[in-house]
């Protein structure tokens, strides 16, 4: 036996041949890399989403939940005179995938005016 092969696996029955295309459908290796990767992300920017204001502590009255994701994500966005979006989100961070989310979104729609806002796609979140 050869040393770091366990005995009575074939690589190639559990993997193919590397020269044989993945059937239709499957996840590849690389695609699953990808996920592990994505997801890995996510949890990292989970980490940068921000304490709200004090001020917005207790209003969180003031908060519209969205509804597409599947754990509580509530945001609150704010103009004020100048034309100036701000977006504030909290999320449990019993949820750090959903949670990852926030802070991605709020780096493109905090503190840019609500012309350039309005330039975001509609279904940009789905893209992520």
């Amino acid at each position: 036996m050869f040393p770091g092969v366990r005995a009575g696996i074939n690589k190639h029955a559990m993997t193919g041949s590397p020269l044989q295309k993945p059937p239709p459908g499957s996840r590849t290796s690389s695609s699953r890399s990808n996920s592990v990767i994505a997801f890995l992300l996510l949890l990292g920017f989970s980490n940068e989403l921000p304490e709200l204001p004090e001020h917005y502590e207790n209003q969180r009255d003031l908060f519209e939940r969205v509804e597409e994701c599947q754990a509580a994500v509530f945001i609150f966005v704010e103009v004020d005179d100048d034309n100036v979006v701000y977006f504030d989100a909290t999320a449990s961070r019993q949820a750090p995938s959903t949670r990852g989310f926030a802070p991605i979104l709020a780096q493109g729609v905090d503190g840019p005016s609500v012309e350039q806002v309005l330039t975001v796609p509609d279904d940009y979140p789905q893209d992520l």
